[in-house]
């Protein structure tokens, strides 16, 4: 008997530099997303009227001053982590590709990996996007490695007041949705004086809680999909919070995500006949 002979899978997914009109592509896709997500949420609250306004920053005005500070303190800003490991398994580091925010959402998560968000009313949120593409048909395994944190704190009865919290992905291809995970990490009500709770795991383990009977948690990562040879890939990561009247009460909310490192495993594609 014939022994199999793979293919060999060097050099099959690389990352891609965006123009500024790709780039307000880019950004545009992630807004859509990011406001049907809210209106999503809202709507499973039973909340009206929640805001969604992003802070005007020039992020090409923002990044030329980062390079200079980075370059004034000597800090290299260079991709130095961007290699394969062997000839199926890359790493993938900071600075990432894009940044986007919206609400209390730090502006620049690309630069480091870190996304977080301070409690406001609103919707708020904040993430990175890494932009890919394949000389070949492969499918890939792609896992965010780093933490996520989170937590709520109420000193005082004061009702109405909800919050909800947690983690997404989602996968563009040449512009179309391919995949979306939304999981909600946590969500309070009215919640009673001086109670809180705290949330720490890994960031790709992040999950809704399950229903009783079902067959547990969805957790974020890994996102597995397809990649077609060129073909552009749009892979964002990102952290949110919904939050209606709480303005002006002693209510505190935070999530935080670190993500340094990103694995990408590659591997020829499963054919069922």
């Amino acid at each position: 008997m014939k022994g199999y002979e793979r293919k060999n899978p060097l050099h099959v997914v690389k990352r891609l530099e965006l123009d500024e009109r790709e780039r307000k592509s880019s950004q545009a896709l992630i807004e859509g997303h990011i406001r049907a997500h809210s209106r999503e949420v809202a709507r499973e609250l039973g909340i009206e009227g929640v805001s969604f306004q992003r802070a005007e920053v020039d992020v090409g005005a923002l990044r030329k001053s980062v390079a200079a500070l980075a370059s004034l303190l000597q800090v290299n800003p260079q991709r130095v982590l961007d290699y394969k490991l062997h000839s199926e398994l890359q790493f993938l580091a900071p600075p990432y590709d894009e940044s986007w925010s919206v609400g209390a959402g730090a502006p620049l998560s690309a630069w480091d990996g870190a996304s977080y968000v301070f409690g406001g009313n609103g919707f708020s949120a904040s993430g990175f996007g890494v932009v890919l593409t394949s000389d070949r048909h492969v499918s890939v395994s792609i896992m965010p490695q780093g933490t996520f944190t989170a937590g709520w704190a109420n000193f005082t009865s004061d009702p109405p007041l909800y919050s909800s919290g947690g983690a997404g992905a989602v996968v563009y291809c040449d512009g179309d949705l391919l995949l979306s995970r939304k999981p909600r990490v946590w969500t309070v009500r009215d919640p009673a004086e001086y109670t809180n709770a705290t949330f720490d795991m890994s960031f790709a383990s992040t999950a809704t809680p399950p229903w009783p009977g079902s067959f547990g948690p969805d957790p974020l990562a890994p996102i597995i999909f397809d990649m077609l040879p060129g073909k552009r890939y749009l892979v964002w990561f990102y952290v949110w919070q919904l939050n209606q009247a709480i303005a002006g009460k002693s209510f505190l909310v935070f999530v935080n995500a670190s993500v340094p490192l990103i694995a990408l495993h590659t591997a020829d594609p499963l054919f069922l006949h």
